[in-house]
């Protein structure tokens, strides 16, 4: 009988029918590729640590936050399809009062209409399943080919990875969400009683209702109504504005970090070595540089190494394109310094305050520290053409960078400094039984070479020649503390062909020519600012899918309440109708109603973004102007447009459904509240 009942039902009633099986189909759609999708993130993190080496894997942060979302997602999915539910099941409440009139339980009825939901929702969940599937594969496949495209070098094999575990649990997610949703509001109808079910319950009796004047003196009555009638129907709506709004500011708080980083990146990077280098070659450390306890087979590999460096420089340098390149090593060491030779700021502040790594010693009868040095080693041409660019003069090869970080008195954005050294001439010692310095400066200057690299912040930096370095690596290398370091070659391009593409990789080219294969690492700046601004592209286009998901949710859970609602919200219209309100003024409160829904979420998303990107832009580079110029407002508009376009449309279905009918026949009628 029960099932002769549901097919009647269904096969009359075939609008709400529908509209049941298109929220399980949207709703199976998205458990179905937001699994998929975390299935196929967790295997590439596999297989990225095991192309690392790692043998024990766990899941980071980000799975994590990625399984909350995925619960928030179903949270608001059982809500909206109970939404769904429930307005179907209500519109049913005299059918269900006859049923419980006759004799039948309240067992019965909910086990009826579970049964009834469960059957409405097994091919659209299928399908629905099967589908996000298909856009999971396709979104993969399109992330693939975006990173082929920029030239990631990746080590291990990509592809689009699917298990039965992952079907098995999104079908399981799928028809649980459908059950339950189901199962609430048929416990709710349930419980009535035979007579509440036959006239279609007692009317809700009407709350304190709050006063919205700013939309009264704004939009007028209409406004006012219309903020109303959301306020009387928030329940039904909480769920879908939520998820709306979670969508509105995880996109929006994205796009500003995400402007705010490329700024950064732009002004500390792109724009800092616009004029420093456009290509970047690098020699890896090779065997002539592993550590060796003989001082004298050291001093040989790195003769031999200076010979082969100096020979590519000088190839590198005849390249038609060049303009200038400059062949330089980056060490970190540490040597001994003599008090009498820090700078009276720093002993006035203390060596412990400013240099917390240093650490006192005696040394060839000398009080000092032992502290952290960082030397920019420099080919021979190159370190006369830095001397001569700083109008200094160096017969020892050998330039401090006389800078020290006040951290004290500054923060990184605004860095102070102080003098390190109170000399223009000083000596260095290699450990504690040395009785004689191993390096010496006769020149300081405020400015590092104009290459790729950073000034250290909490160290003496210093400017070496390589002539100068090759006795001290011996030294360091025969105390264990130095093994070999790469090689950098700094290549500046001539002016006329370096911003017009294809001369640039034509010097490129020319350039990897020169090169082996192996041990070879070859960059260009342009090449990276092209990469970097299509990556920063594609990753938009991924969050803004994502956002899209958590607001096709929302969305889909105004379309179920808006247009659920159409049968009991008539008598509502019909009232309005009996004192004079017009069918076009009804339209224009529905229509101020889906501005409500839409624009509340939004603005209140609006209201967050801003302390949010206040505080990003005191934690970065980029000035308030600069971030304002770059405003991200295309992605937000389109994204506003089409969450407030599908808004729209399911008011404008439901103003022609609500405004058809007859007055008098509506008013009469007493199952509708």
């Amino acid at each position: 009988m029960w099932n002769s009942f549901s097919f009647r039902y269904i096969k009359e009633n075939r609008t709400a029918s529908l509209l049941l099986a298109g929220a399980a189909l949207l709703s199976s759609l998205l458990l179905s590729l937001m699994t998929t999708l975390a299935y196929n993130l967790w295997m590439d993190y596999v297989k990225q640590q095991a192309a690392k080496g790692v043998t024990e894997i766990r899941p980071t942060t980000l799975f994590i936050v990625y399984g909350v979302v995925l619960a928030l997602i179903c949270a608001a999915l059982i809500a909206m399809i109970h939404n769904a539910f429930a307005v179907s099941m209500g519109s049913r409440l005299q059918h269900l009062g006859i049923l419980k009139s006759v004799g039948a339980t309240p067992r019965q009825i909910r086990t009826f209409l579970v049964q009834e939901a469960t059957a409405l929702c097994v091919l659209p969940i299928l399908l629905g399943t099967a589908i996000g599937v298909g856009i999971c594969y396709m979104f993969v496949e399109q992330t693939i080919g975006l990173g082929q495209s920029l030239g990631l070098d990746v080590d291990y094999n990509v592809s689009f990875e699917y298990h039965i575990l992952v079907a098995v649990i999104s079908l399981a997610a799928a028809f649980l969400t459908a059950v339950l949703s189901a199962w609430i509001p048929a416990r709710k109808i349930s419980r009535l009683s035979p007579m509440e079910a036959i006239f279609g319950g007692v009317e809700p009796q009407a709350e304190k209702m709050r006063s919205f004047r700013l939309l009264s003196k704004t939009f007028g009555v209409y406004g006012e109504l219309a903020r109303k009638s959301i306020y009387n129907r928030r329940k039904s709506m909480r769920a879908a504005t939520f998820v709306l709004f979670l969508s509105f500011i995880g996109f929006f708080i994205f796009l500003s970090a995400e402007t705010i980083s490329g700024l950064s990146t732009q002004e500390t990077y792109y724009e800092k070595y616009h004029d420093v280098w456009d290509l970047m070659l690098t020699r890896e450390a090779g065997p002539e540089n592993e550590q060796s306890a003989d001082a004298a087979q050291v001093g040989n590999a790195q003769t031999t190494q200076s010979a082969s460096a100096d020979s590519l420089l000088e190839t590198l340098r005849a390249v038609p394109g060049v303009s200038r390149c400059i062949s330089y090593q980056v060490i970190d060491t540490t040597l001994f310094l003599p008090e009498d030779m820090l700078s009276e700021e720093l002993k006035q502040i203390g060596v412990e305050t400013m240099l917390p790594e240093a650490e006192r010693a005696n040394v060839a009868g000398q009080e000092g520290w032992r502290t952290a040095v960082h030397l920019f080693v420099l080919d021979g041409q190159s370190f006369a053409g830095y001397c001569e660019d700083h109008n200094i003069s160096s017969d020892a090869g050998a330039v401090a960078v006389n800078l020290l970080w006040d951290d004290r008195e500054s923060d990184y954005m605004n860095r102070k400094y102080l003098p390190f050294v109170a000399d223009d001439s000083g000596e260095l010692y290699p450990g504690e039984n040395a009785s004689e310095p191993v390096l010496y400066y006769d020149a300081c200057t405020n400015e590092i070479p104009a290459i790729r690299e950073e000034l250290e912040q909490k160290a003496l930096n210093l400017v070496l020649s390589e002539n100068a370095f090759r006795p001290l690596a011996a030294l360091l290398s025969e105390a264990g503390t130095f093994s070999g370091a790469e090689t950098n070659y700094n290549i500046y391009l001539e002016e006329a062909i370096r911003e017009k593409e294809a001369e640039s990789e034509a010097v490129r080219e020319a350039i990897a020519a020169l090169t082996p294969d192996e041990g070879y690492t070859l960059e260009g700046r342009i090449q990276e600012e092209a990469s970097d601004q299509a990556a920063r592209k594609g990753l938009r286009i991924v969050m803004g899918v994502l956002a899209a998901l958590l607001a096709c949710v929302g969305i889909a859970g105004i379309l179920s309440a808006t247009l659920g609602q159409i049968y009991q919200r008539k008598k509502e219209f019909a009232r309005y109708l009996s004192v004079g309100v017009s069918p076009k003024d009804m339209q224009k409160l529905l229509f101020l109603e889906g501005l409500f829904i839409i624009g509340r979420p939004f603005l209140i998303a609006v209201i967050i973004d801003v302390p949010v990107t206040a505080l990003l832009l005191q934690m970065s580079p980029p000035t308030a102007g600069q971030f304002i110029s770059h405003l991200p407002l295309v992605p937000v508009l389109i994204f506003l447009c089409i969450s407030a376009g599908a808004v729209s449309l399911a008011y404008l279905a439901a103003a022609r459904s609500i405004c058809q009918g007859d007055l008098v026949e509506i008013l009469k009628d007493e199952t509708m509240v």
